[in-house]
């Protein structure tokens, strides 16, 4: 069983040509800013979020990466605090979820369907530094590439804040 969380980038990262969005104060938050952001990197042909769990799940850069952004900070806080964290793929149809739970140095993942469907459970042990290096890595490949594709938008508050939370997680 394969497992791999990745966000693939060329080495050049075009600036974007336009992004002087403003965000409301009383409508937006850093999800806006997320959204934002990956619907640009979707712009990008070589840009690929993959996703696999056995076998690969159909994830796009567009909806389906800033969902797993908004969620991965308390995923690696949860794995390293209580050992169990849960990631919800709920975009386009997925509707899967991933289960961590650490054991033994292992970290079990678990991949459930929330529709129901009758699909072959999907559970294997990894050992745990590597899930954990999986983790980082997307981490400060994303606020990388955000950074590169867009500094108009990684400089907002709201994303550098995020961006300092998520990284300070990650190198714990």
């Amino acid at each position: 069983m394969r497992f791999d969380l990745r966000l693939d980038v060329p080495a050049a990262v075009p600036p974007e040509e336009r992004s002087d969005v403003t965000y409301d104060t009383e409508l937006d938050d850093v999800r806006s800013i997320l959204r934002d952001l990956c619907g640009s990197l979707a712009e990008l042909p070589d840009v690929r979020f993959i996703v696999t769990v056995g076998d690969p799940m159909p994830v796009s850069v567009r909806r389906d990466l800033v969902v797993v952004m908004e969620q991965l900070r308390d995923v690696l806080a949860g794995l390293r605090e209580e050992g169990t964290a849960t990631l919800d793929l709920y975009e386009q149809g997925i509707e899967a979820q991933l289960l961590f739970a650490v054991r033994d140095g292992q970290i079990r993942i678990e991949r459930r369907d929330l529709l129901g469907r009758p699909v072959p459970p999907r559970e294997m042990d990894l050992p745990r530094e590597m899930i954990m290096d999986c983790l980082r890595t997307l981490a400060r490949t994303f606020v990388d590439v955000a950074r590169r594709r867009s500094p108009e938008r990684s400089a907002h508050p709201w994303f550098t804040d995020w961006a300092q939370s998520l990284l300070t997680t990650a190198s714990q």
